[in-house]
């Protein structure tokens, strides 16, 4: 596709305009966008980040050991999620973005960590308050 390349500054050629997914991650605006396009994702994943180890931590047992088993667990499952909502928000572009740099969702996944890691690493220090065997 002439005029597209991989990222958010890239002009689209005339007469194209970035699908509304595409335009939420580039945090442009679109015909009836507004602030929420942005912050609802944002907010899903916080939401996510928090919920996960929480999740993951009613299953495994209580110690220091298996909470940093829980940290390692929730980052991949946390970096696997983000990767699956990047390709969702790109939409109908996914498949010129697959073939042009197959790597670049992983990348845009591990980027995003910067928002999910500080509420993981919050949500996990916040498990050993209800442990009722092990001692912290």
């Amino acid at each position: 596709m002439a005029g597209f390349a991989v990222g958010c500054h890239a002009i689209p050629p005339i007469g194209m305009d970035l699908p509304p997914r595409a335009a939420i991650l580039c945090g442009a605006s679109f015909p009836g966008g507004h602030a929420l396009d942005l912050i609802a994702p944002l907010i899903a994943l916080v939401a996510v980040a928090w919920l996960v180890p929480w999740l993951i931590g009613r299953c495994l047992p209580e110690g220091a050991g298996w909470l940093v088993v829980n940290g390692a667990l929730a980052a991949l499952v946390l970096t696997a999620i983000a990767g699956v909502a990047f390709v969702w928000l790109y939409g109908a572009a996914v498949e010129t973005v697959w073939h042009a740099a197959p790597g670049h969702f992983v990348t845009l996944a591990l980027r995003s960590a910067l928002i999910w890691a500080p509420v993981m690493v919050l949500s996990l220090a916040n498990l050993p308050r209800n442990w009722s065997k092990a001692v912290w």
